[in-house]
């Protein structure tokens, strides 16, 4: 059986409130090339939130409801915004099943630090709410062009509550660069944060384009090893239009010898046309290495492309 997805917005809170509407339609290519429909969706937002419902179809036009979110500012003042996000899973026969409900809250805090809190919630039978998991992030300034934060993932288990993740952050940004460096730890089966990984992050702005590099490393023992590395240059025209190259690599290529080290995966490519009146269309295409070895690309496989009409700055 074959499904489509689709999602309707219409919320009656929203048709008070000054909102952003969009209409799009998305469409996948099977490996001969042939455009497939993977559905249409309608988007409405304000700043005060958005409700949506996600409908499954079938070939035979039946529809199934898939999942309904809902998402509304609790609080906003000058130091604080709490948001409130209530996910609403169906199974394939229309049945609702357990919610989940993610709070988030940022704050400015006295000591100039600013933090993000995002708490995870899920519905028992009785519809009661009880903490899954708790992330807060916080981040001070250290001087002109410098930050450090630290963010830890805290969930809860039979013995209460247990921090799983703790991640320590340095950042230096300037208008035009950045670069991030992040050390991560994790819970082992002991009970205690070891070493887990790193993360570099680095970005530069010139001539009109942005590159990106982020490279990620795995804990082996006592050493780090390279483990992964994207490298991405979006380059925008002054019509808001971009092409954006992202160059894959891993420590091994599908159907190739592995020789050890990173190797090139692929190129994902994403090209964003802006129309008139805010309309968007969005073309998703890879390359992949040919079999012949080195960095020889292949030819373009266009994997999805959607188009958008309305104001379509949301995705």
């Amino acid at each position: 059986m074959k499904w489509y997805v689709f999602t309707i917005l219409a919320p009656a809170f929203l048709l008070s409130q000054p909102s952003q509407r969009s209409t799009s339609g998305t469409s996948i290519y099977d490996p001969n090339g042939n455009a497939i429909s993977a559905g249409d969706s309608q988007q409405v937002v304000s700043k005060d939130g958005s409700s949506s419902v996600q409908t499954l179809t079938t070939l035979n036009g039946i529809a199934a409801p898939l999942e309904r979110v809902e998402e509304k500012v609790i609080s906003k003042t000058e130091t604080s915004k709490i948001v409130e996000r209530v996910v609403i899973p169906y199974d394939t026969n229309g049945n609702p099943g357990q919610a989940r409900k993610i709070v988030t809250t940022e704050r400015k805090n006295a000591d100039g630090s600013t933090s993000v809190e995002v708490s995870s919630y899920r519905a028992d039978l009785n519809g009661s709410f009880a903490l899954g998991e708790k992330e807060l992030k916080v981040t001070r300034k250290t001087g002109a062009d410098t930050s450090a934060y630290e963010k830890t993932v805290v969930r809860s288990t039979l013995n209460g509550e247990e921090v799983v993740e703790r991640q320590v952050g340095n950042v230096v940004a300037t208008k035009t660069s950045s670069k991030e460096d992040v050390a991560i730890e994790r819970r082992d089966l002991n009970g205690s944060l070891q070493p887990a990984g790193r993360l570099l992050v680095e970005k530069l702005e010139k001539d009109g384009s942005v590159k990106e590099t982020t490279t990620t490393y795995a804990q082996d023992g006592i050493q780090l090893q390279l483990a992964k590395q994207t490298i991405s240059e979006t380059k925008t025209t002054k019509d808001g239009s971009s092409v954006t190259k992202v160059d894959v690599f891993g420590t091994n290529t599908p159907g190739r010898y592995d020789s050890g080290g990173l190797q090139f995966r692929e190129q994902q490519i994403i090209e964003k046309a802006s129309g008139a009146g805010g309309d968007l269309k969005e073309v998703f295409s890879i390359r992949r290495p040919t079999l012949d070895g080195g960095n020889v690309l292949g030819p373009v496989s266009k994997i999805s492309e959607r188009n958008c009409t309305g104001q379509c700055n949301n995705p």
